[in-house]
């Protein structure tokens, strides 16, 4: 049996926003991304991480080493990443645009970035862009064996197939 009950947050106490995304890590720390940053709950305390505060948190991804990651709609769009207690934003050269949107993690453990200028793997090593000429990246998906598909604006599914967006095997059965 499932229930639902409302939440309220500790006295004196409030989210940064109203919440957008939520995301439950593997210590059971519930995540909550508002459209003004992001605040965590762990059942006892709220806490809030005041470096977000200045986007729309539009996606969340825990890692496999159990970083928290979110993706910012703001000016500019940023990634930040929250390890320690501690969040920490940043924007590559040649930036993200005005948004982060999704977010996903391959078999390898990359990090995969959908942006408004594009696709962007993250982790290992420094950051680097897949060229999308033309196409508005919308969101990221994990296969079950750990590839990356990328929903396309006007162009469908496709895959990330080494330093570019290949179609996926299912592209023929998605029209976005």
């Amino acid at each position: 049996c499932l229930r639902f009950v409302p939440w309220q947050a500790p006295k004196g106490q409030a989210l940064p926003g109203r919440p957008y995304s939520l995301l439950v890590s593997r210590d059971g720390t519930l995540w909550i991304g508002t459209f003004n940053g992001l605040a965590s709950w762990n059942g006892v305390d709220l806490t809030r991480y005041p470096r977000t505060d200045i986007g729309f948190v539009s996606s969340l991804l825990e890692d496999r080493d159990g970083t928290i990651w979110a993706g910012l709609f703001a000016d500019p769009g940023q990634l930040c990443a929250v390890r320690a207690g501690q969040a920490r934003c940043s924007v590559p050269d040649g930036g993200f645009g005005g948004f982060v949107w999704s977010l996903g993690e391959d078999a390898s453990g990359s990090l995969w970035v959908g942006a408004e200028s594009g696709v962007w793997q993250w982790t290992p090593g420094t950051p680097r862009r897949l060229a999308m000429p033309g196409m508005r990246v919308g969101d990221l998906s994990t296969t079950v064996d750990g590839k990356i598909l990328v929903g396309v604006r006007g162009a469908g599914l496709r895959q990330v197939d080494g330093d570019r967006l290949g179609p996926d095997r299912f592209a023929a059965f998605f029209l976005l």
